[in-house]
């Protein structure tokens, strides 16, 4: 039977083409094998010795390559911001390693830092202290005393802030220079602890009847470490820094706008922001309704304002409907005036569906800018403040992020230009699930 499946087969026929590049291979091969193992044990362990050094120069050179980008003015001199395209804030040094107790070493693996590359850090007051969010801790370190001296044992060493960290806090009433004193950890976020002038201590402990206190922090150029294995703390109270050269003292902070009154709105800015109010309350209910009936019928209307120096408005100097000329306008720049930015939206009970529509109304004329809102992680906003966090000279916005069983304080930088509010900072953000 085999015989005849044979006979029965086609033949196969191998082109002698074929048998000469087989044998040429084989050639080569057996031509490498004797080079290959004519290498000496000691050429082995040499190279085996010289391979960590390399890996660490191109690790070197990565990360210079990949690395700090002087965070500066722009050519136009306007302030350089990580949302802006092609720019990268400076990236924070390593700290250097420093060996932790046992139970500070387990904690360390449940820290989660911001990135060494973000400089800007949302700040507000908690329980009588103003408190920076620097990421989230994924244990309870607050069981025993033990555990908490731990988790700031492992914060201290492994956190790109160290302990006296200079931050420059925009705030409602001015800018200011805070550092911070301690660590803490506040509803699952690692927070630093921060101090300042007389005055926003005196605003933080004893806030009376005012709003707490929020605004965004820009992390300033940190000091120059020390060799590595040395305390991160005695390594951060002295840096080492050429002694010879003058101390340069941080860039005066831009003063606020002094035109610009945000405690209330007038009679006709209020009537305007209602007749708004109710213009994209019909909108919304007409164009972004759910098309699920359960889902409909639990929707309802938020809506929020907050009044700041979002406009440009001419110099005082000119008379009403006149253009400054050339000459007038680089002597004279557009200061901000003032206007009410009014946030409306729809939200269902769950918070699942969210739909949300933001204008600026101007103070003087009461038109109507639509805004687009560049934050991807929060899809509706409840505002809460407006102030210059960026030292633009245009007011911003601190809001309230609502998310589907989340949320967060949000930093939303006003871009007059672009009509646009993109997210400066976040932070101490919550879920409930």
């Amino acid at each position: 039977m085999l015989r005849a499946f044979a006979s029965q087969a086609p033949s196969l026929s191998v082109s002698p083409l074929c048998h000469a590049s087989a044998a040429r291979r084989t050639a080569a091969v057996l031509a490498i094998l004797p080079a290959l193992g004519a290498c000496a044990p000691s050429e082995s362990a040499a190279r085996a010795q010289h391979a960590p050094v390399a890996a660490d120069s191109m690790l070197a050179v990565a990360d210079t390559q990949t690395g700090a980008v002087t965070a500066g003015p722009t050519p136009q001199g306007e302030p350089t911001l990580p949302s802006q395209i092609g720019t990268r804030a400076a990236r924070a040094p390593r700290r250097p390693t420093v060996a932790l107790s046992p139970l500070a070493d387990t904690i360390a693996g449940a820290l989660v830092f911001a990135p060494r590359t973000q400089t800007w850090f949302t700040a507000a007051t908690r329980n009588k202290r103003l408190l920076i969010d620097l990421g989230r801790v994924d244990a309870d370190v607050k069981k025993t005393p033990e555990r908490l001296a731990a988790y700031k044992e492992a914060v201290a060493a492994r956190s790109s802030f160290a302990p006296d960290a200079r931050f420059r806090l925009h705030a409602g009433w001015g800018v200011e220079e805070i550092t911070i004193s301690d660590y803490d950890v506040w509803n699952g976020r690692i927070v630093g602890v921060a101090h300042g002038s007389p005055l926003l201590d005196s605003l933080v402990k004893h806030p009376g009847s005012r709003a707490p206190v929020t605004g965004a922090a820009e992390l300033l150029p940190p000091p120059t470490y020390a060799a590595a294995g040395t305390d991160s703390t005695s390594a951060a109270a002295s840096p080492t820094t050429d002694s010879s050269a003058p101390a340069t003292p941080p860039p005066p902070a831009a003063p606020l706008p002094t035109r610009c009154v945000r405690d209330s709105a007038s009679a006709p800015l209020a009537a305007r922001a209602a007749e708004v109010r109710d213009s994209l309350d019909l909108v919304l209910r007409q164009t972004a309704m759910p098309p699920y009936e359960e889902v409909a019928r639990t929707i309802t209307v938020q809506s929020s304002q907050v009044i700041g120096c979002f406009l440009p408005s001419p110099p005082s100097s000119l008379t009403a409907g006149a253009r400054p000329s050339a000459a007038a306008s680089s002597a004279a720049p557009l200061t901000p005036a003032r206007g009410l930015v009014l946030a409306v939206s729809l939200r269902d009970a769950g918070k699942e569906f969210l739909r949300e529509r933001v204008v600026v109304i101007d103070d003087a004329t009461g038109a109507v800018t639509p805004l687009r809102v560049a934050d991807l992680r929060f899809k509706a906003h409840d505002l809460l403040d407006a102030y210059d966090a960026d030292g633009d000279g245009v007011d911003d916005l601190v809001a309230k992020g609502v998310a589907e069983a989340s949320g967060a304080t949000v930093v939303l930088r006003f871009d007059p230009k672009a009509k646009k509010l993109l997210r400066l900072a976040s932070g101490f953000a919550w879920e409930s699930r």
